[in-house]
């Protein structure tokens, strides 16, 4: 369970799903590189559920804010495990 400061508040479900339904929506490098949502998945699911206007600058705001922390998580991640597998033998 997480703890009380790390809950989602209630208003940060439209974007927290959005960005669940839309995360794999990205481009993949050959050598595991992530890149970041499309814009054109983000307009398109907007359109989708009626988020127009200035409701849409913050969606892709807030969508782009939980994209690039993720992004940055998995760049993160993959540098560590490279760095611990420098000592394993392999190439």
């Amino acid at each position: 369970m997480r703890p009380d400061d790390a809950q989602w508040p209630e208003w940060a479900g439209v974007y927290r799903g959005a960005w669940e339904a839309l995360r794999d929506d990205r481009h993949y490098g050959a050598m595991g590189g992530l890149g970041r949502i499309y814009f054109s998945a983000i307009d398109r699911y907007a359109e989708r559920h009626g988020i127009a206007g200035s409701a849409f600058d913050d969606f892709l705001t807030l969508v782009h804010a939980m994209d690039e922390e993720y992004v940055a998580h998995v760049t993160r991640k993959q540098r560590a495990e490279a760095e611990a597998g420098k000592g394993d033998g392999k190439p």
